[in-house]
């Protein structure tokens, strides 16, 4: 990769000096601490300037091949263990499926509830690097394939397909599983872990959507007036749960200094809620019955939360 040293005039007799890599840019290279720094944003510059000789730019070679060597090798390492963690994660459920240790449709919806919370948490694991974002929507295409390979049959992984199905038919795999696994992989490759967006979508269908089925079909008994298969009760819980995972995820990431940008501290929280609610709302309509919750649900979210971004956030 062709690497370009750019200089631009300063302030008070310094200058600043960056490095660009292609058209990324990486870090800089302070001279005066011979010390090359890793960018976490567009652009970082250095100061004090010295003049930047040939020794100097040779070092600057083997700096710039050990940082960009270090960040690619952080997010392969991110990448492998995100995907083996996918796979074993579904596979554990499976395990305890088979051997009765949870009942089935229990079991299915733990995977629901649980898969994209700890798919979104392993973000935390990659660089800050442009790339690393498309690195991590592997995972779910990898999931998305083996998916679809079990449901059309060219694979047959009995235990994978019992603990996704509702009735243990590998077709089955093909809605809910597949359209899952798919919001995933667009709320990865379009959003990634500084916008609102994808903790919205991602909260809202695995913790609210979830939760919705299991609180409903155990204690669901005041049906709504214009669904008869939806009910108070879990209407409550999807947007209670929901709320409560995008904040918890939310939190988390603002913990390890991740935090959304393009929308002001205190709308971040207060945007949740009537989001949430749109959300269940949108999950409680008899549309659903033909629509997939786990494509109503993350687009919905995707849609008002792109709206916030654009027209709202101040």
């Amino acid at each position: 990769m062709q690497s370009l040293l750019e200089l631009k005039s300063g302030v008070q007799g310094f200058s600043k000096c960056s490095l660009i890599f292609g058209r990324r840019r990486y870090g800089a290279f302070n001279a005066s601490a011979s010390q090359f720094q890793v960018l976490s944003g567009r652009e970082m510059v250095m100061r004090p300037f010295t003049v930047c000789r040939a020794s100097q730019l040779i070092e600057i070679e083997r700096l710039q091949s050990l940082s960009v060597g270090g960040i690619l090798a952080q997010d392969l390492c991110a990448f492998a263990v995100s995907l083996v963690g996918s796979l074993v994660w579904v596979k554990i459920f499976g395990m305890f499926s088979d051997r009765d240790i949870i009942e089935k449709k229990l079991c299915r919806k733990l995977i629901h509830i649980t898969t994209a919370p700890v798919f979104v948490i392993s973000w935390l694991l990659y660089s800050s690097a442009p790339e690393a974002q498309y690195l991590a929507a592997l995972v779910p295409l990898v999931n998305i394939v083996k998916i679809a390979a079990n449901g059309v049959g060219v694979f047959k992984d009995e235990s994978f397909v019992q603990s996704m199905s509702r009735a243990g038919s590998a077709a089955e795999l093909l809605a809910g599983p597949l359209f899952y696994t798919m919001s995933l992989f667009v709320i990865t490759a379009c959003f990634w872990r500084t916008s609102l967006t994808s903790f919205l979508a991602v909260g809202i269908l695995s913790g609210g959507d979830g939760m919705a089925d299991i609180v409903g079909r155990r204690f669901g008994k005041h049906k709504l007036p214009y669904n008869r298969n939806k009910s108070v009760e879990g209407s409550i819980a999807m947007f209670t749960f929901g709320s409560l995972f995008v904040i918890g995820l939310v939190s988390l990431f603002g913990f390890f200094g991740i935090k959304p940008v393009g929308i002001s501290g205190h709308l971040i929280y207060l945007s949740i809620f009537p989001i949430s609610a749109i959300c269940t709302f949108v999950e409680s309509l008899p549309l659903t019955n033909k629509v997939d919750d786990n494509l109503a649900v993350p687009f919905s979210a995707i849609a008002l939360g792109v709206f916030l971004h654009r027209f709202v956030s101040l």
